[in-house]
């Protein structure tokens, strides 16, 4: 694990990197649940005008990673208009300790867990250890409880994501046989590692409940969203790629992911052929 001084240090000179915009520090090093395996995770809030000349803040982050090349660290780039409106959701704080926190919009929240949770879980079907495994189901894992927790409208903001808050919040839910959640966020909450072969169990388990959740909750993610419609075309029409132009992108996404997960063959050859469109944001 990375020591909060390094950690604190990426972050004032990202901070200093991208001025007069956001970045916030989130995931399992801002939760307290990070683990050795565990990337430092960073969001940088940025205006539109800012987005559109980002090529040389770019350059400044590629140039810290280099810098900091012993550290397992990136950094997602959030407009600040999907920010203020819910339609990314960031928990984070600040440099200063200050927690920063997203609107909430529910269905969009839905949406992009599920397409994560189906993606997460066909990662770790071609994982090479039994630790970069777990990993992925425990991902996995998180963006399903998420995904379920936002449908039934139950959820905390301190901090939302976490493993522990999530395992608390399941119980919520008298309809759902959270046993195999429950066990892999646990086992992030309680650094424990699983056998090979109780991943195998847990991984079957999860995979069924993917596809499970996924027609159950049909209502809440195969319905046209103009945002994520503008989101995908806004990222890929400037490439000359008409992918989504003429069909509704969350549909076509999350089948393409389900059909994956039930056939359970040529899982690596789907998420890299995924990886870019699962949700259109820049990742450095």
């Amino acid at each position: 694990m990375y020591p909060p001084e390094t950690i604190n240090e990426i972050h004032r000179r990202l901070q200093q990197a991208i001025p007069h915009n956001k970045v916030l520090l989130g995931g399992s090093y801002l939760y307290g649940e990070a683990t050795e395996d565990s990337d430092v995770d960073f969001y940088a809030i940025c205006k539109w005008r800012d987005l559109l000349t980002f090529g040389s803040y770019r350059q400044k982050i590629e140039k810290l990673k280099d810098e900091f090349f012993t550290v397992g660290w990136n950094v997602t780039v959030v407009p600040q208009a999907l920010y203020d409106r819910g339609w990314y959701y960031v928990y984070g704080s600040d440099t200063s300790g200050r927690i920063q926190q997203s609107a909430i919009y529910n269905k969009l929240i839905i949406r992009n867990s599920l397409k994560l949770a189906f993606y997460h879980y066909l990662s770790s079907l071609s994982a090479t250890s039994s630790a970069e495994r777990q990993k992925k189901l425990v991902k996995s894992a998180q963006q399903l409880a998420a995904a379920l927790l936002f449908f039934e409208k139950i959820f905390s903001f301190k901090p939302f994501f976490s493993s522990a808050n999530l395992i608390k919040q399941l119980a919520s839910i008298r309809s759902l046989n959270a046993a195999p959640l429950t066990e892999l966020l646990r086992s992030k909450v309680e650094k424990t590692e699983l056998s090979k072969e109780r991943l195998y169990h847990l991984g079957n388990q999860l995979g069924a409940l993917l596809l499970q959740t996924k027609d159950e909750l049909g209502g809440a993610w195969s319905h046209f969203s103009w945002v994520n419609y503008c989101l995908y075309n806004a990222r890929f029409l400037w490439k000359g790629k008409l992918l989504f132009l003429f069909t509704n992108p969350d549909k076509m996404v999350l089948q393409k992911l389900a059909r994956a997960v039930q056939s359970k063959s040529h899982a690596n050859e789907v998420v890299e052929a995924l990886k870019e469109i699962v949700f259109p944001v820049i990742v450095i």
